[in-house]
């Protein structure tokens, strides 16, 4: 519920039991009638006045709770927000340390009796997927200090990145494969 509804259900309720005090029947002989109505319309300001105050006082008091609650749900988004983040991030970094695994095995393991023009072109291969490696490695760096609102594009970003270099990957791995691993 809004502050002004509340505000507005408050408001309602004094004003209705302000309307309900009993009354006495005023009779123009039993009492003057500028003594009666000037005791009544005391009573009336008196209570309309006590109304107000009450009626602050808990406005006030809903407005604290309202911010209070809202303060709570803040601070409970960026606490799922941060697990959610710190999990992806470290998906993200587990999917890399495979191909940087597999990228070391690829340098490590240059298949033998190529000729030096194939050799080379194997070694830029090999820095081409280091390089691409790095890329990712750094989006997943910036990740870490992405705000809610380029969290989305910058993790689709680093996904986008990621299947890009398994596939880099794959296709080397399988264009450098001897014809009897087949």
């Amino acid at each position: 519920m809004s502050i002004k509804v509340i505000l507005a259900l408050v408001a309602g309720s004094s004003l209705s039991l302000i309307g309900c005090e009993e009354k006495k029947p005023v009779t123009p002989a039993a009492s003057g009638t500028s003594a009666a109505g000037g005791s009544m319309a005391d009573k009336a300001k008196s209570a309309a006045e006590g109304a107000k105050e009450k009626l602050a006082g808990a406005a006030e008091a809903a407005k604290e709770k309202v911010a209070g609650a809202a303060e709570a749900v803040k601070e409970k988004a960026a606490t799922l927000s941060a697990e959610v983040k710190e999990k992806a991030i470290a998906g993200f970094s587990s999917q890399l340390d495979v191909f940087k695994t597999q990228i070391e095995g690829l340098k490590s393991k240059v298949p033998a009796g190529l000729s030096e023009i194939a050799k080379k072109a194997y070694d830029e291969s090999v820095k081409g997927l280091e390089t691409q490696f790095g890329g990712v490695k750094d989006q997943i760096a910036k990740l870490k200090d992405a705000t809610p609102e380029t969290w989305k594009s910058m993790s689709d970003s680093v996904s986008a990145s990621l299947g890009k270099l398994g596939d880099a990957v794959t296709a080397f791995v399988a264009k450098n494969a001897k014809p009897d691993n087949k």
